[in-house]
């Protein structure tokens, strides 16, 4: 199974504990919520700030990924999964790439249908953020581990639409949802996202350790309490045809 894919299922477990127990001391753990870092290049400078800042997953973004530099990347860091941006890959390519160590994938509904039959490599689906509800549902029957939503590009914090539309694929779901960012964000903003249901944050790892690691505290510091459990039933009013009848008990005039 896919390592990144086994921390999200911990986290997503852990989180959801049923009130009045007590978790376990490896499930005390595992961080309220994952941190990905995100580099452009198998063989990026950011190998050794991904590293030192103890990412729990790094997410490689680029063009022309060949499985030689993505099995050097796995080999420099063993005890992190890396994963790959595979927008435009075939079947083939992803297979190489999973051949090479390649942890999981993140690709979007235009990618070939024979991804989401993958069984031995993470599947990560990207949703664009105002599509369909009844298309995001529509993602539950699928065989993918999780779903990626993007803010909007070079935003400079996290706004409340991010938070709305985030909540929106929790609400819709019943997969972990990641949200990718591209600034940094405060304790107040990544509470925010915590509490509608995000269980994983991309960043840049183009920033410096000392942020990154700021934010990687953050995260530890976030409450350890399960959260609001997801609303999925809809609401059915009662639909009568016809007119509604006059009371029975009414008396007829005289």
């Amino acid at each position: 199974m896919s390592k990144f894919v086994d921390k999200l299922r911990r986290l997503s477990k852990s989180g959801s504990k049923p009130i009045g127990f007590r978790a376990s001391a490896s499930e005390r753990g595992h961080p309220p919520m994952l941190l990905i870092l995100a580099t452009s290049g198998a063989q990026s400078a950011g190998t050794k700030v991904i590293v030192d800042v103890g990412a729990d997953a790094v997410l490689v973004l680029g063009d022309n990924l060949g499985a030689a530099s993505i099995s050097e990347l796995v080999a420099s860091m063993p005890d992190i999964p890396v994963g790959v941006l595979a927008k435009g890959m075939g079947e083939e390519q992803i297979d190489e790439l999973a051949s090479a160590g390649c942890d999981f994938v993140v690709f979007d509904v235009k990618a070939s249908a024979a991804v989401i039959q993958k069984e031995k490599i993470g599947k990560v689906i990207m949703i664009e953020p105002f599509l369909d509800p009844v298309l995001i549902r529509a993602v539950n029957r699928l065989e993918v581990d999780a779903a990626f939503i993007s803010s909007k590009a070079d935003a400079p914090f996290v706004a409340i639409e991010d938070l709305l539309l985030c909540g929106r694929l929790v609400e819709l779901l019943d997969k972990p949802v990641i949200v990718g960012l591209t600034s940094l964000m405060n304790r107040a903003e990544l509470t925010g996202l915590w509490e509608v249901g995000v269980e994983g944050v991309v960043l840049p790892a183009t920033h410096s350790v000392e942020a990154l690691a700021g934010v990687k505290k953050m995260i530890g510091d976030l409450p350890r309490k399960a959260r609001s459990r997801r609303v999925r039933a809809d609401v059915v009013l009662p639909h009568y045809a016809g007119d509604v009848p006059a009371q029975a008990d009414e008396e007829e005039d005289t």
